[in-house]
């Protein structure tokens, strides 16, 4: 049941208008991939079978995987898939892009995606030339860390048994996230893409308590803004600088069979770490 009504600012809305509607069409199959040279997909509750779109040609499937001969791929093939019963077909699922080779991957948000290869028995990622990430077969991404200002080369390969195919490679403009410590123990610098998200990691400082990083080296106590996580929107490099805040102890004063000089009547006092302070004197 769908209702609507209006709503208009200062004035009370009318009694809503109702639409009963009942569906009828199937769901939409979702969930399509690739595992070796099988296309699975979703088990749509209702459906008698499916229909598997590659490219201009029409197969039917009678469960939820179609079985990928060599007719019926070329370089690269677009699938989609509709669930089938009595009263008719669903609406194409989103499309999946198979290929024979590996096509140039993408990178988004830390991760980096390809199409899947039919019949790889797993695939392979690495970052500046460095170490090999093994990925499963049965996936098309993987997460990435970006190593260095500038640009970054994230090569992709699949793996034929254990021959690897030839690398494909997609290259990524990053930008360094510096942190001025201010006087903690060092944090390394991170590197981000433009419109990647990020979080900040804690720092340390002896004697001190970590207040967060700001956008200013007076933190706080200067009004600027405290940052911990965002997405990355600078064309260029970023300082954060960090803010401490100094430990509190206590002080306790034991005079025996003394007195302390002048009115003061406690004998605990609270300091704070890195900061000056002064203690009555004792007599006897």
């Amino acid at each position: 049941t769908i209702k609507v009504y209006p709503v208009a600012k200062g004035y009370n809305s009318s009694e809503a208008v109702s639409l009963t509607y009942k569906k009828t069409r199937l769901k939409t199959p979702t969930g399509l991939k690739l595992e070796g040279t099988i296309v699975k997909w979703d088990v749509v509750n209702g459906a008698t079978s499916y229909v598997v779109k590659i490219g201009n040609n029409t197969y039917t499937a009678t469960k939820a995987e179609f079985q990928l001969e060599a007719e019926h791929y070329n370089a690269e093939n677009q699938i989609t898939v509709s669930a089938v019963n009595a009263s008719g077909n669903s609406f194409d699922s989103a499309s999946l892009t198979v290929s024979l080779k590996m096509a140039d991957p993408t990178y988004k948000n830390g991760v980096v995606s390809w199409n899947p290869v039919v019949g790889a028995d797993g695939y392979a990622v690495k970052v500046n030339g460095g170490t090999e990430q093994p990925v499963d077969k049965n996936e098309t991404s993987a997460p990435v860390v970006l190593t260095r200002e500038g640009l970054n080369t994230i090569s992709v390969c699949f793996y034929n048994g254990t021959t690897p195919s030839e690398w494909v490679e997609v290259e990524v403009k990053a930008y360094a996230l510096e942190f001025d410590v201010k006087g903690g123990v060092e944090v390394a610098n991170i590197y981000k893409a433009k419109g990647d998200s990020y979080e900040l990691p804690n720092a340390t400082n002896t004697g001190y308590d970590f207040g967060g990083w700001y956008n200013t080296p007076g933190g706080a106590e200067d009004n600027g803004e405290k940052l911990e996580h965002g997405t990355y929107e600078t064309d260029g490099n970023t300082v954060f600088y960090a803010y401490w805040i100094p430990k509190e102890y206590e002080i306790t004063l034991v005079v025996d069979d003394g007195t302390i000089t002048g009115t003061v009547e406690k004998t605990k006092f609270p300091v704070k770490f890195g900061q000056s302070y002064t203690l009555p004197k004792a007599v006897s």
